[in-house]
């Protein structure tokens, strides 16, 4: 159930795969063709009127009947199980979109049947002959997003593990001395002259603070490296 008829965006995050036939079509062939922005715009014309009048109206609630709601929850199910099973957890957030955009199919089909009836009440009940029409674009609209999202392409990169300088620095706790860095150094295989070399570094970069008495500590982003 839905308050407000709304049809902006209502067709974003839907994909439908289109097997194209590598074949030049001469467009110079048939001069009677319509012009495209000509009919679309006719159409424009023809449903502005709706348009207007459903901004002017107060807001519309659209419902579900008991038996569409369980007709839908049951579809879903099965979806949600299939293609969980297909392609994996990753795929869950195209069929929760799935879910929504079909209710809004049905909205959008609910409220062109103004036109026709030229009822503004505030709540309307979809039919069932365009709750089924919603799902029959649904059940075919899911076989196409599960094709496009299997012809994604495979992120392959190995993930770059940490080099040692930066290992090191990640296991440095918060206040260490001399020989604290040197024998976790050592735990790491990194030799003394190394963490020495190191712990220059980290120091002339302002991610340690070496403190009186030999004592080191180790900033936060946006402390100050200043030596005491």
């Amino acid at each position: 159930m839905l308050r407000n008829v709304d049809c902006k965006s209502t067709l974003a995050g839907i994909f439908y795969y289109m097997n194209i036939k590598p074949v030049w079509k001469n467009v110079f062939a048939n001069r009677k063709d319509i012009d495209l922005d000509v009919y679309f715009d006719n159409l424009g014309q023809e449903f502005y009127p709706l348009y207007k009048a459903l901004n002017e109206n107060p807001a519309i609630e659209i419902c579900l009947t008991e038996e569409q709601q369980d007709e839908f929850h049951n579809l879903f199910t099965q979806i949600q199980d299939k293609y969980l099973m297909l392609q994996g957890e990753d795929y869950m957030a195209t069929i929760r979109r799935l879910g929504l955009i079909a209710f809004r199919i049905a909205m959008i089909f609910t409220s062109l049947r103004i036109l026709e009836t030229g009822d503004f009440s505030e709540k309307h009940i979809c039919s069932d002959v365009d709750f089924q029409s919603a799902i029959s674009m649904i059940k075919i609209l899911v076989k196409h997003s599960s094709h496009v999202y299997s012809e994604l392409p495979v992120d392959v990169t190995p993930v770059k593990p940490k080099d040692r300088k930066e290992q090191f620095l990640d296991l440095l706790p918060e206040k260490f001395n001399h020989q604290d860095f040197v024998d976790l150094a050592k735990s790491i295989s990194i030799p003394k002259s190394t963490a020495d070399r190191y712990m220059g570094i980290f120091c002339d970069k302002g991610f340690v603070r070496r403190d009186n008495h030999g004592i080191y500590t180790k900033l936060k982003m946006g402390e100050e490296k200043t030596d005491e």
